[in-house]
C-alpha cells in the first residue's frame, strides 16, 4: 500500500489498513477527528503490516482513538521521524514489532504497549518520548545512542510487563552523550506506600543515573516485575 499524499484527514469511524504500507509524501499526517468537526473521539486507526516513512514527520493523530501498528516501523534514511498520538482523548498505541526512526514520539494516553525495540537511527540530537502508561510485551531494547539523543518516560502510571507472572527485561542505551529522563508520579498509581519516600528514593535514583551516564561507556539493563 503507497500513501502517496501528504494528508489524510479522516472521521469518526474506524480506519484500516491492510499491507505492508509506504507513506512516500513530505511529513505525511492522517488525522481522525469526529466528523461533525466538534471536539470527540476519532475513530481508531490499524496498519496490519509494515510501515516505512519515505520523507519527513509521519503524524498520526486519532483525537482519542487507539493506534495499531501489527509490523516493523522503518525509516529511508536518518532524518525522519515518527509522531503516533491520540489528541486530547484516551487512545492506547499499540506497536506490534520494533520502531526505528531519527525521532520517536508515542502519546497514549490509557496506554502504550510496545513488543519491539525502539531505536533512533544516527541523527543528532533526536529524541524518544513516551507518554502514558508503558506495558512491555516483550523483552525491549531503546537504543538512543547517536549524539545528544535523549530517552524520557512521561507518565502517571507505572511501567508494567504484560503478564504478572513474565519478566520483562529493558535496555536503554544513550551512549555517553545522552539523557535519560523518568517522569513519573508514583501518587498516581501507588496507595500502600508512603508517597513522599518513594519520591525520594527515585530522586536518590535518578542523581546516580544521571552520574553513571556522564562516565559511562556502556548499556544499562532494568529489569521490570
Amino acid at each position: 500500500v503507497t500513501m502517496s499524499a501528504a494528508t489524510y484527514d479522516f472521521g469518526q469511524g474506524a480506519v484500516n489498513i491492510t499491507g505492508n504500507t509506504t507513506f512516500s509524501a513530505t511529513n505525511p499526517s492522517v488525522d481522525s477527528i469526529e466528523s461533525s468537526g466538534s471536539a470527540g473521539d476519532g475513530g481508531n486507526i490499524t496498519i496490519t503490516g509494515t510501515v516505512a516513512i519515505s520523507d519527513g514527520n509521519l503524524d498520526i493523530n486519532t483525537t482519542g482513538g487507539n493506534i495499531n501498528i501489527t509490523g516493523s516501523i522503518s525509516s529511508a534514511g536518518t532524518d525522519e521521524t515518527l509522531t503516533l498520538d491520540d489528541g486530547t482523548g484516551t487512545g492506547t498505541i499499540t506497536l506490534g514489532s520494533s520502531a526505528t526512526s531519527g525521532s520517536i514520539t508515542l502519546i497514549g494516553d490509557s496506554g502504550i504497549t510496545l513488543t519491539g525495540n525502539l531505536v533512533s537511527t544516527d541523527t543528532a540530537d533526536g529524541a524518544i518520548a513516551l507518554t502514558g502508561p508503558v506495558t512491555l510485551a516483550g523483552d525491549i531494547t531503546v537504543d538512543a545512542d547517536a549524539i545528544n539523543t535523549s530517552v524520557t518516560f512521561n507518565s502517571t502510571a507505572t511501567d508494567n510487563s504484560d503478564d504478572a507472572s513474565t519478566k520483562r527485561d529493558i535496555t536503554i542505551n544513550t551512549g555517553t552523550d545522552g539523557s535519560l529522563d523518568f517522569d513519573i508520579d508514583p501518587a498516581g498509581y501507588v496507595n500502600y506506600h508512603d508517597h513522599g519516600e518513594i519520591l525520594a528514593k527515585l530522586e536518590s535514583l535518578e542523581k546516580k543515573l544521571d552520574h553513571l551516564l556522564l562516565h559511562a561507556h556502556q548499556e544499562y539493563t532494568c529489569l521490570l516485575y
